[in-house]
């Protein structure tokens, strides 16, 4: 009986599918949609520069921000010509006033925002505070994948910023997500003006104004933690976070309401603890409603402490003849 061979050849088709889209609106676009008048400012590009949250804010349209001094000096935000009470600041949709002015946009990095959410005028109903003027909400980063960064930048007057950020997710949904950082500055920059002059012990002006003399006594030192852990992206929750906020700074005072008044001992301390609930659930029950709750209990300390009682002017401790320190008479 013959035999044959069979052979066998596949010959490779190419089979073109229709094409399919996928489109979604970002972040973004999404709530400049929603019919506030509000801006979205994203620091995806600006992170990696050495440029303070404050500085980003007054480069937007409408919103001015004046600064007193250099870095932890007091801050007025001004929002289509409203100021003070009239505009309201919230971190991650809660009053910044709960965190204490040590975690603020003071001392918060850039690095460590999400994104800045800027509205003019009428504010959404979970900002729920009297914003007559308008709100500036800080949204900080939620990682929800495994990574760590660092960043440190030195600066002018001896300024040192440090940051750092990380997080972990299993696979499970349980989520880590931390973060730290550290600003310090001398801030001794020069300063001149008629209310500069210099004194004797008996406080007969010695000098002629105008002089420009450099800040002795203006350091600012700020830090803080901020520790979430929960679960992300599972079946019941988009988001079931506790976390915990610890932050504190320090401030030396230069001089009172007007530059004539100088100080060389005083200053003050702030500290803050803040523990944190948050649920978040989009389509929850039904596809159209999302279920949010937030949730915060929070210590806060300041102290203004002054107990040295020796008299300066800009050009440091005034002395006596005998070389004492002159002293107020009743304490500073």
């Amino acid at each position: 009986m013959a035999k044959s061979d069979i052979s066998i050849r596949m010959k490779r088709a190419v089979l073109n599918l229709s094409e399919v889209v996928i489109s979604a609106n970002s972040v973004k676009r999404e709530i400049e949609t929603k019919g506030f008048a509000v801006n979205i400012i994203e620091t995806q590009k600006t992170a990696i520069q050495s440029v303070q949250t404050n500085e980003l804010l007054d480069r937007s349209a409408g919103v001015r921000v004046r600064q007193d001094g250099g870095l932890g000096s007091r801050i007025n935000y001004n929002i289509n010509g409203l100021s003070g009470e009239a505009i309201k600041i919230f971190i991650d949709g809660i009053p910044a006033s709960n965190y204490g002015a040590s975690f603020s946009l003071n001392s918060i990095p850039l690095s460590l925002i999400e994104r800045i959410e800027i509205y003019k005028g009428v504010v959404p109903a979970y900002l729920a505070e009297d914003a007559l003027g308008g709100a500036i909400n800080i949204v900080l980063k939620q990682r929800r994948t495994k990574s760590l960064s660092s960043s440190y930048s030195l600066g002018s007057f001896n300024t040192h910023k440090w940051d750092m950020s990380g997080s972990y997710r299993w696979i499970k949904g349980l989520t880590v997500d931390g973060s730290a950082f550290y600003n310090y500055s001398d801030n001794s920059y020069k300063v001149w003006g008629d209310d500069i002059y210099f004194v004797n012990y008996q406080g007969a002006i010695t000098e002629s104004k105008g002089k420009k003399v450099k800040r002795f006594h203006d350091g600012y030192e700020s830090a803080g933690a901020k520790l979430s852990l929960g679960f992300t992206d599972v079946n019941w929750a988009d988001r079931l976070l506790l976390g915990v906020v610890l932050a504190q700074d320090y401030k030396e005072v230069q001089n009172g309401i007007t530059m004539r008044t100088v100080y060389g001992d005083r200053h003050t301390r702030r500290n803050s603890a803040v523990l944190t609930l948050k649920y978040q659930k989009d389509e929850f029950l039904t596809e159209r409603l999302s279920l949010t709750l937030d949730a915060a209990h929070s210590y806060l300390e300041r102290q203004v402490i002054d107990t040295v009682g020796i008299m300066y002017d800009w050009a440091g401790p005034i002395r006596n003849p005998d070389g004492s320190y002159v002293r107020y008479g009743s304490g500073a």
